[in-house]
């Protein structure tokens, strides 16, 4: 009897373009039906999102936004935050339209970025930073940890979600100046109970702004004995 391996991927490939005609996806930023191995954003949007290359040099903007702040191994932003956009629009249904796919698409993207650095530390674990639990009920989930599970696909680490916790639930931070937003988050986070000593933890948020809530959380990571801590981030609004 013939074997079947050959016709199985073939009949895939026909059922799978099938599928895309019958009930076609859209790319989420420009409203184009997706082509049958486009996912959520195609290829011209994606080509579009406007990358950093800061994970390549180990004093870039990110990292010097921590100097005199808070000791960080490494530090990077994958692309530019730009009002108007694909990433705000991406960022935007993200956190208010309902839309957690999309945070999985971003980590995974930002992660093969990564993967492609030569100066890139392999962390031991991923670190998504926390929302109150009030807030991320309303929402439906944390942004933070969807983006952390793409990465963590692509990377092949494990995310210890509960060894940062938030304590206090906040106002948002969208309208406050620089040190507004350091008091408003200098005291919000507490480590969870159990917590490996002397691990590579890396920090993972969609876009830093003055850097305000990540230092809170490295001030409290810093409490682990012989913790190194790297920050990672989707997006970068410049100053």
């Amino acid at each position: 009897m013939p074997s079947l391996k050959p016709i199985i991927p073939r009949w895939r490939d026909w059922w799978d373009g099938l599928l895309s005609l019958l009930f076609p996806e859209y790319c989420r930023h420009c409203g184009q039906a997706l082509n049958q191995h486009e996912q959520f954003l195609c290829r011209p949007c994606l080509s579009r999102l406007p990358a950093t290359h800061f994970e390549n040099n180990p004093v870039n903007p990110v990292v010097q936004s921590f100097w005199g702040r808070v000791p960080v191994d490494y530090a990077t932003s994958l692309y530019h935050f730009r009002k108007g956009e694909v990433l705000q629009n991406l960022l935007h249904q993200l956190k208010y339209r309902n839309q957690p796919e999309v945070g999985q698409l971003l980590g995974r993207i930002s992660a093969q970025r990564l993967l492609r650095c030569r100066d890139f530390p392999r962390p031991d674990c991923l670190i998504p930073v926390p929302l109150h639990p009030l807030k991320e009920k309303q929402r439906g989930y944390n942004q933070s940890l969807l983006i952390a599970r793409g990465m963590a696909e692509v990377l092949q680490l494990p995310i210890m979600d509960q060894l940062l916790i938030r304590r206090h639930y906040k106002p948002s931070q969208t309208r406050k100046t620089r040190y507004e937003r350091w008091e408003n988050v200098k005291d919000a986070f507490a480590l969870g109970p159990a917590h490996p000593d002397h691990t590579h933890l890396m920090l993972v948020d969609d876009v830093l702004t003055t850097g305000a809530t990540l230092e809170a959380c490295c001030r409290t990571l810093n409490q682990i004995p012989g913790a190194k801590i790297s920050i990672v981030t989707v997006g970068f609004a410049s100053k």
